[in-house]
Formats: structure tokens, sequence, C-alpha cells
């Protein structure tokens, strides 16, 4: 008997250690796969109703992991140039959908996989480059290849494109081998409108990936990042999908599916599948109007707000061999946290001042209430800032209780010491938050933080807000302390005094009712017929 628990011991220490290892190797390959405003209640691992739309990526979330609160912001350009730098659209810039050039200081993602090893390349809609200069992409932005779409409205069909592969034109576009990847060292090569009428973009750049993956030489590392044309207007019936779906934009979200299963087949037709991990995410939710059935009821688009509808991403892993299967992660996460995420997956130094927070280790634990130390997931669009955390949000100046997806209440007080009442303290630690985020140094927004507070009051240089130990909500100067009352007078990054609930340790405040902040909620997730605490 003694004999057989030593060995039990010693196979679960074995497992233990195989699963550590397996777990901290980098993969050959990495792609990640993002579509344009779709949003997560369109797929069936998160509640939808459109039946059998999603067959392939639920198929991934099943054998992989399946975050179910991701956020982005509620447009194109912000998230993408958020994905690329991992800091918050006002640091970078990029605010809105007009005519933008990410400064090479942000344009980080592909840089770090170039760094260990990996040929880059990136493929579809970039938007973040003025798509009129040569080789930015290559240039500043780390791509060793690039064929990036110039134009959107008429891209679906013979859709002009740029590219920096020397060997890629008009004449060769339907046959073109990767196995000459040589590139053009001045300029660049435009595909206008090809004249042949049957080149559905969508498909070709799913092709043109699984013909990059095919050229690879043995245990030769390759980072793609593949930027979708759907399901964003125009819309439309994708080829062959004439008869499947309810209306053009499931047809389209169908056809998005069938591209993340043609490029998941063909990493196994090459015999890497073990090797390479596949990620799949959004830019931000649809637009106002398009109706989606969700959880028994009707789901309307939310494009350019900050509601669920317009943030919350579908964030699917897989990568058969290391990510465990079948796991519905609690993990906050949000748009800036996918560049240390991949960095931490391919072992890559993150770079500093990001804003984002690496899930790796959610991702690889195999455990669904696995939490990293974020405590807010951040968006804006325009004039808008919004923070949030599983149950709690803030837009602006004013707060709600989200105590499931896609609901919300709206919590009113009448002067701003009621937030200093304990059944406000999530909201306290989200103003703080998100203040302190919105004011972080060296990329200000033209100085300390302005934001209104109930009751419409105008709080001015403030580095934070807190309440005192008397429940008086106030204004906090000259502190980078997060819940932090008052500074040490010759360091503003050690704490003498913290706000109400928090207690004092090494200079800094830590909570004191840190599990009281999160709400259980429940979920169904149809592809695994569970029930899941979020």
């Amino acid at each position: 008997l003694l004999m057989g628990v030593v060995v039990l011991v010693l196979s679960c220490f074995i497992g233990c250690v195989a699963s550590l290892v397996s777990a901290t190797r980098s993969p050959q390959g990495v792609i990640f796969m993002l579509s344009d405003d779709i949003g997560a209640d369109s797929f069936q691992v998160y509640g939808s109703d459109r039946r059998n739309s999603t067959p392939n990526l639920d198929d991934m979330a099943s054998k992989g992991y399946t975050g179910a609160h991701f956020y982005v912001n509620p447009i194109c350009a912000p998230t993408r140039g958020i994905l690329t730098s991992s800091r918050y659209m006002f640091r970078t810039g990029i605010k809105n959908n007009a005519r933008h050039d990410i400064k090479e200081e942000h344009c980080l993602l592909a840089k770090g996989f170039q760094q260990q090893g990996y040929k880059t390349l990136q493929i579809g809609k970039w938007q973040i480059s003025r798509s009129d200069e040569p080789q930015r992409l290559a240039d500043r932005c780390g791509y060793d290849y690039y064929i990036t779409l110039d134009g959107e409205l008429n891209s679906r069909y013979n859709g002009a494109f740029r590219t920096n592969l020397a060997a890629l034109t008009n004449e060769t576009e339907t046959d073109f081998d990767f196995q000459n990847r040589t590139v053009l060292q001045e300029g660049e090569n435009l595909l206008p409108q090809s004249e042949l009428e049957d080149i559905y973009r969508p498909q070709w750049m799913a092709t043109m990936i699984s013909n990059f993956i095919q050229s690879l030489a043995p245990g030769e590392k390759f980072f793609i990042y593949h930027c979708m044309l759907l399901n964003h207007k125009p819309f439309h019936v994708p080829p062959g999908f004439e008869n499947e779906g309810d209306g053009r934009f499931d047809s389209m979200l169908r056809f998005v599916d069938k591209v993340a299963g043609d490029i998941r087949e063909g990493v196994e037709q090459a015999g890497i599948a073990e090797d390479v991990m596949l990620m799949f995410t959004s830019d931000n939710g649809p637009r106002e109007g398009i109706k989606t059935p969700w959880n028994g009821g009707i789901n309307s688009g939310g494009k350019w707000s900050c509601k669920d509808e317009g943030t919350r991403m579908p964030l699917i892993a897989y990568w058969p061999s290391v990510v465990p299967p079948g796991v519905y992660g609690n993990v906050l996460s949000e748009a800036s946290d996918i560049l240390p995420t991949l960095y931490d997956c391919i072992g890559a130094s993150k770079p500093d001042q990001i804003d984002g927070i690496s899930f790796w280790n959610q991702i690889v634990s195999g455990n669904p209430t696995s939490r990293n130390s974020r405590t807010f997931a951040f968006s804006q669009t325009q004039n808008i800032i919004s923070a949030r955390d599983h149950t709690h949000r803030i837009v602006n100046h004013r707060m709600y209780h989200s105590p499931s997806f896609y609901e919300l209440d709206e919590v009113v007080v009448s002067n701003t010491n009621e937030l200093c009442e304990v059944s406000m303290q999530p909201f306290l630690h989200l103003y703080s938050d998100m203040i302190n985020a919105v004011a972080w140094k060296p990329y200000t927004i033209g100085g300390r933080s302005s934001i209104i507070v109930p009751p419409d009051n105008k709080m001015t240089n403030c580095w934070g807000f807190a309440c005192t130990q008397e429940g008086v909500f106030t204004c906090v100067e000259n502190c980078d302390v997060r819940h932090c009352l008052v500074c040490d007078p010759s360091d503003v990054n050690i704490c003498t005094q913290c706000s109400k609930w928090f207690d004092l340790v090494d200079g800094r405040c830590i909570s004191t009712l840190s599990t009281t902040t999160t709400t259980t909620t429940s979920t169904t997730t149809s592809t695994t017929s569970t029930t899941t605490s979020t």
C-alpha cells in the first residue's frame, strides 16, 4: 500500500513538473486573428442563440481557453492601437477612426516576436498607419512581411492591397509562392483592385496564410497577425453561403468561422498543430441596429458605446499541447493585456510603461477562477471614459451595478460623500483606479486629471480620489499611490495614510475588503454544458 502511495505521489509530481515545463515552452508559431465588429454574444460558447453559426471557433473554445470577461474599446482604430502598443488610446493619440500614423515608440506587438527569432507577417486591415506611406509596417512596426488593406468599403471582392513582398503582384496573387519571400528595400507594391471578379479577399487572405505556413522550414518560428475584414460593413452574403444563416450579418459570421477553421486545418496539415497557438478576438461590437439573439433575448449592437454590446469581445486561445481544454476563464482582461500575454507565451521581455497586464498564467493554469492583478478594464470613446470590474461599472460620472452580462442598473447618489458608504466601496475602487490610469505618467492628458463625480462637482488636478476615515470623499494631490490619502512629502511613491477600507503596508495601500468587490453571477456555456461562476 505504501509503495502504491509513493508511486501515485511520484506520478502526480512528475505530471505537475511536465505540465509546468509544457506551459513555459515557447510555441513555434502564434496566429492572432482579429475579427471586425463582432461581439462575444454572437458565439455559442458565450450564450448566443445563433445556432451552429460558429462551430469551428466553438470547438476551439471547448478544447482551449475562453475568456468570459475580455473588453476592448468600442471602435476599430483605437482598439487596434491598444493591441499594438499595450497603451490606452489617449497615450498613443489614436482616439477615433480618422487617418492615423502610429508612432514607432508605440508600434510594439511584432517587435517582441522579432527579438525572439520569429518571422512576422501582418495581413488584412491595419488602419493605424497612413496607407500612402511605404514600409511603415516594416520600418516602424517590426513586420518582416505585410499584405495590408488599402481602403475598406470596396475591399471584399478584388480589393486593393499594399505589400513589401517583391514577387506579389496582381499577376501572381492567385498562385503566389511564399518560398519567394524577397522584400522590397525601397517602396512597396500596390495591388490595385484586381480585374479578377472571383477573388474574394477574406478567403484569399486565409489561403495566403495557409501558403505561408506551408512554406516554413522545419522548426522555423513565425507570428501572423491576421486582421480580418468581416463583419464590418458593407454587409453582404459571402460566396458559397447564399443559403446559409439568417441574413447577411449571420452569413458573414459563418464565413469568419470558416476562415478560422481553414487556418486551423492549415496548421494541422503542416504537422505543427501541437506547436502553434491560435488566438481569436474582435476589435469591437456590431453597430446599432444589428440584432443578436442571446440567452433567450435580443441584444442590439453597441459600436461606439461603452456598453457590453460594444466592448465585450470573444477571447479564445487554442494550443492543444499546452492550453488546458474547456476552461471558461473568469479573469478580468482587456485589449492592452494581449501584448504582455503573448510576450509571456513566447518568453519575450515586456516593454516599459505599458497599461497591459499578462493573463498568460490564467490561460495555462486550467483554473477557471484564477485571477491576475487587474482590478478594472478601461474603455474610452471620444469624450466618454469607462472603467469596470466584474459587476460594477463607471461611465464618466454615472455608476452602474452590472449583475449579469448586458445588464446595467444605475446607482444614483445625492452627494459625493455617499460614495464613502460601505456599499459604495467597489465604485470607490473604480474611481480611484480609473483616475490613476488616466493620470499615469509620462503619458498624461495635458496635466493632472479632472473628473466629474456626483453630483456634478468637478475636481481638477487630482492625482486620485479617496475617503477619509470620517467618510468624506476627497481629491488627492501629490501622490502616485493608488487609494492613498496622503503621500510622503519627499516621495510621491510612498504612502503615509491610506483611504478608508485600506491598510498601509510598506508604503502601499492594501484593500481590507477585497473579497467583497466581486458579486457572483451565473452563466451557462452551451458548448461545455456547464455552469460557471462569473
